[in-house]
């Protein structure tokens, strides 16, 4: 068997969608198509990417646009 490591750096390259467990292990959210927990965290991406990029107004309130070209692209 083969040893496997795990760089710092290479961890850092690797991009990857964020899905809460919630989504399946509460009933209240099991109904949700896979599509609609895609598109959760795909919006989830985007938000994030206004708050690094402080996209904000003055009451904290987050914006960001996210097209349905957008949604076309994943």
């Amino acid at each position: 068997m083969s040893e496997q490591r795990f760089n710092i750096q290479q961890q850092y390259r690797e991009k990857f969608y964020q899905l809460p467990k919630v989504f399946f292990t509460n009933e209240k959210y099991m109904q949700l198509s896979n599509d609609a927990k895609i598109a959760y965290a795909l919006l989830k991406d985007r938000l994030e990417l206004s708050i690094k990029n402080n996209w904000f107004d003055k009451n904290g309130d987050i914006f960001f646009i996210f097209t349905n070209e957008n949604s076309k692209l994943y």
